[in-house]
């Protein structure tokens, strides 16, 4: 039996599959926090949805499942429209460029660099086993 692959690449599953479990923790952290500071019913829905698509992400990447991919780039764009919406509220609130934004600018280098190198390895062919046997057993 064949090892599925889901990147060509191994070091792009393992770090994609450590950024997602690592991303889950810190949506479970911000989750208790959350609750702990006072109940935003909906960043904590917001928050609720984005853990449990991480999860999944997590599960079909451990799988090696290609729907982990498309979670991921899902995953990706959800964390790519966030930092660039407080990056454009915070340059509409205080018109300026500082050391926080020069962070905000970052990660959208690093998720914008991320989904690149995500969709470059990916594999493409699905490849099925024992094809060429269908048909050609005599019981």
């Amino acid at each position: 039996m064949k090892d599925k692959k889901v990147f060509s690449k191994k070091i792009v599953y393992v770090v994609s599959l450590m950024f997602t479990i690592f991303s889950a923790i810190l949506y479970l952290m911000a989750i208790v926090v959350r609750i702990n500071d006072g109940i935003d019913f909906l960043g904590l829905i917001l928050i609720s949805l984005i853990l449990i698509l991480s999860l999944f992400q997590s599960y079909f990447l451990i799988v090696k499942n290609r729907k982990g991919i498309l979670l991921t780039n899902i995953h990706l764009i959800l964390l790519l429209c966030f930092t660039l919406f407080e990056l454009i509220t915070y340059f509409i609130a205080y018109r300026t460029y500082d050391q926080g934004t020069n962070g905000m600018v970052m990660g959208v280098f690093f998720i914008l660099a991320s989904l690149f190198i995500v969709n470059k390895f990916k594999v493409l062919k699905v490849e099925y086993e024992d094809v060429e046997e269908i048909g050609t057993r005599n019981d």
